[in-house]
């Protein structure tokens, strides 16, 4: 008898998977059915999806290269402010270091 529920049990199983194999072939081949029709409409959305990809890359690139451009100013001006106010200090120190130089240069003469 328990042989006769575990037979049972397995023919309820086997039932059931041919019944979801069967319908997942049905919506595989609906769906296969509509891809095909599809295709045509696949291929222009993909078409359309790349030209505007291209148009943002360049729109990209376009402001990526104008804010490169005033980033490369505004690194310009630093250097320049930078460059005089180096030369400042060295004149300002240059100045120090030659008055010490003469103040302890005439006490010893």
């Amino acid at each position: 008898m328990a042989e006769d529920s575990h037979v049972a049990t397995i023919s309820l199983v086997e039932n059931g998977i041919i019944t979801q194999q069967r319908a997942l072939e049905t919506t595989y081949q609906t769906l296969l059915e509509k891809f095909s029709s599809d295709a045509n409409d696949r291929i222009t959305i993909q078409q359309s999806i790349a030209h505007s990809i291209e148009g943002n890359q360049a729109a990209l690139t376009r402001l990526l290269t104008e804010h490169n451009s005033v980033f490369i100013a505004h690194i310009a001006a630093a250097q320049a402010k930078l460059k005089a106010l180096t030369i400042t200090a060295g004149v300002f120190f240059v100045s120090m270091l030659c008055y010490v130089g003469y103040d302890v240069w005439s006490k010893f003469n």
